[in-house]
C-alpha cells in the first residue's frame, strides 16, 4: 500500500501506491510495550517499526495523523485525500504521548 522513496523534505520518505481517502487508514506504524508516568513506550525493535512509522517525514502541514489504538499499536490515518505524488507525513508534535519517537527538530 505504500513505497519508500526519495523525499524533498527530508532524505527518504513514504510515498501511497494508490489514491487513500481522507480519514482511511494507511497502515501500522509503530507497536507500543507500555505506558511510563503517563507516556506510552515505543517497541525499539526491527518487527517494531514498519516502513510506514520509519519513514514518514514531519511537516506542519501534514497529510496524515497518528491514532494509539488499545494502547498497543500507532495506526496512521490520512486526514485529506493523498495522492501516489504526494509524501505521507505527520506533525512529529502529535506524538506528545509517545517517548523513544523522535521530534520535531526546530530547523525543520
Amino acid at each position: 500500500m505504500v513505497k519508500v522513496k526519495k523525499s524533498e523534505i527530508h532524505g527518504v520518505g513514504i510515498f501511497p501506491e494508490k489514491t487513500i481517502k481522507a480519514g482511511e487508514c494507511i497502515g501500522l506504524a509503530y507497536t507500543l510495550i507500555g505506558m511510563v508516568n503517563g507516556k506510552y513506550i515505543a517497541k525499539w525493535t526491527e518487527d517494531a517499526f514498519t516502513d510506514l512509522g520509519q519513514y514518514h517525514n514531519h511537516s506542519l502541514k501534514p497529510t496524515a495523523k497518528p491514532k494509539i489504538v488499545d494502547g498497543k499499536k500507532v495506526y496512521i490515518y490520512a486526514k485529506e485525500k493523498i495522492t501516489p505524488e504526494m509524501e505521507i507525513t505527520c506533525n512529529y508534535n502529535e506524538y506528545s504521548k509517545i517517548i523513544n519517537i523522535e521530534k520535531p527538530n526546530p530547523a525543520w
